[in-house]
């Protein structure tokens, strides 16, 4: 009974559930990696929580071994891919808010050019698309003055 999710079913909550996702991957326990990423899809993912859930998978995918390197092991695309379908639908909203979006601006480029160019982008105008890009270029070029 001590690896069954329902041993520690109730005591998961929306603020402790991606640092069990993280804990499951990082130690290639999958059963607990599936449930509490399980977890964060049905309770925690919305547009309004996307930004940061995104920032953090990102975070943990840069610092971790990719998964050849670890024979197959773990991986964070199915959660980053996630995110980004839940961005993506929500990103006005997700605009609408600094932090989130002070968040996404600092995620890796290489994620943010897909996402700013998908044509499923949720916008109300290609305003909102060119802000964030200019925002982007601001925060990370050198200003000379």
């Amino acid at each position: 009974s001590g690896q069954l999710w329902e041993s520690i079913d109730s005591q998961v909550t929306p603020e402790n559930a991606m640092g069990l996702f993280a804990l499951g991957e990082l130690l290639e326990i999958r059963p607990l990696a599936a449930r509490a990423f399980g977890f964060l899809e049905t309770s925690v993912l919305t547009p309004e929580t996307s930004a940061r859930l995104l920032y953090a998978a990102a975070r943990l995918a840069r610092a971790t071994p990719s998964s050849s390197s670890r024979g197959g092991g773990g991986s964070f695309d199915e959660p980053v891919a996630r995110c980004m379908e839940v961005l993506r639908q929500g990103f006005e909203q997700v605009c609408s808010s600094p932090e989130d979006l002070d968040l996404l601006c600092r995620l890796p480029l290489d994620m943010l050019q897909p996402l700013l160019e998908a044509d499923e982008l949720e916008v109300l105008s290609e305003a909102t698309v060119l802000e964030v890009a200019r925002r982007l270029l601001r925060g990370r070029m050198r200003r000379e003055e």
